[in-house]
């Protein structure tokens, strides 16, 4: 047995372990006080709406995920937001009628989680032992010595301890904070109606930070999921650039879609209303985005913008844009269209990127430190049309005050 397979086997045999891993990815985001509450209550919204398609798709380890993140993050991070207590808009409403079914999704999944592992650490048990006596049987007939194999039950036991150790417990998710929260007075609340789409500020490109190639961001238990790109929606959205490309001024659009199998497909790029410039763009119709998303079931995969005069990279505001989008969910792409260059970059933010945006307060153009690379193109997009379900057509909507 190589020692891959044999790791793989004790990880399928700690129980408790990978329960535990599984919460710990749903830690939540600290709350940064300088942004806006309304953006993480959207936030919120879109990581529920997420955690649904998850579900949808019996994809249960990343609904859990979310839905962990989700409550975590209302109950312990939204009331250290030094708006909290003045803020009484729709999105607050719906995300505390959101959040005891979360709370009792997230528990109940714990326990189908919790079972389904001690099924498979069974099965790896019993498969441990059964290579442990037939490697045994191997050396016994090499040598020529015919004695009873030595027992492997000890090794296995030792090495299942995890399902059955009394002092490791996985049940009841707690929330220190809960007690302390009071949700807003029964009322019918609205069905959800917003989804998050971070806003696209104004852009100085005149730094550019170095770029990586294919290098996968994510290390995750549970895997990275491939993006598809429909086969013509990143065109389409440049033809509707054009007239903006022609005068020099960036066009930005928010990249939605859906979870198909195991992969995201991005099927919908939005254009709110904005304004641009040439080294900078904003979005100003958020409102209209959220509705449409709400009303076709659509989830935020990252967002998508040009560079009329200049080549395909992130800059500095870029990463800021992007480390939003990626926090919600580490597949977010960001697509950079240089149409002079005959350039589109597919980038993601490296951990290190994510850790030095993430703690950065400055805005406008400013330098981050790269001891290492920021971003990398990404290596878990394909943009190939045939990879889409049915050859795919990418659907570009503007909003009507678009320009």
């Amino acid at each position: 047995m190589d020692g891959n397979m044999q790791d793989n086997l004790m990880d399928r045999m700690n129980v408790a372990e990978r329960m535990s891993t599984l919460m710990a990815l749903g830690k939540p985001q600290k709350v940064v006080n300088t942004v806006p509450i309304v953006r993480y209550y959207r936030s919120m919204i879109e990581a529920h709406r997420m955690a649904l398609s998850y579900m949808r798709n019996q994809d249960l380890e990343r609904t859990l995920i979310l839905l962990i993140r989700f409550c975590s993050f209302t109950i312990e991070e939204l009331p250290k937001h030094p708006e909290f207590g003045t803020f009484a808009g729709e999105e607050k409403k719906i995300v505390f009628s959101l959040l005891k079914p979360a709370l009792e999704r997230a528990e109940n999944l714990k326990k189908v989680l919790k079972a389904r592992f001690e099924a498979d650490a069974e099965e790896a048990r019993k498969f441990y032992a059964a290579r442990q006596a037939e490697l045994e049987a191997r050396r016994s007939q090499s040598d020529h010595i015919v004695e009873r194999p030595t027992s492997i039950t000890g090794v296995a036991e030792t090495n299942s301890v995890d399902i059955v150790d009394p002092h490791i417990t996985t049940s009841n998710i707690t929330f220190p904070g809960i007690s302390a929260i009071s949700s807003p007075p029964n009322e019918n609340y609205p069905s959800p109606k917003n989804s998050v789409m971070p806003s696209a500020p104004s852009i100085d490109r005149s730094d550019k930070p170095r770029v990586g190639s294919h290098i996968s961001q994510d290390s995750s238990p549970v895997g990275t999921r491939i993006v598809l790109i429909a086969g013509d929606l990143v065109q389409k959205f440049l033809v509707c650039a054009e007239s903006n490309t022609a005068k020099n001024v960036e066009t930005c659009g928010t990249l939605c879609g859906t979870i198909v199998g195991h992969a995201f497909l991005v099927s919908h790029v939005i254009l709110p209303k904005q304004s641009g410039a040439s080294d900078g763009c904003f979005a100003e119709g958020e409102e209209e985005v959220f509705a449409y998303q709400d009303k076709h079931d659509l989830i935020t995969l990252g967002w998508i913008h040009t560079h009329p005069s200049q080549t395909a990279f992130l800059s500095s505001v870029d990463l800021h844009t992007h480390c939003a989008y990626q926090m919600m969910l580490s597949e977010a792409v960001a697509i950079v269209c240089a149409p002079s260059h005959k350039q589109i970059g597919t980038f993601v933010l490296t951990p290190y990127g994510m850790s030095v945006v993430e703690s950065c307060t400055q805005k406008g153009f400013h330098v981050h430190p790269e001891d290492q690379k920021l971003f990398v193109e990404a290596d878990h997009v394909k943009k190939d049309g045939h990879n889409c379900p049915q050859n795919t057509h990418g659907v570009l909507l503007k909003s009507p005050s678009f320009l």
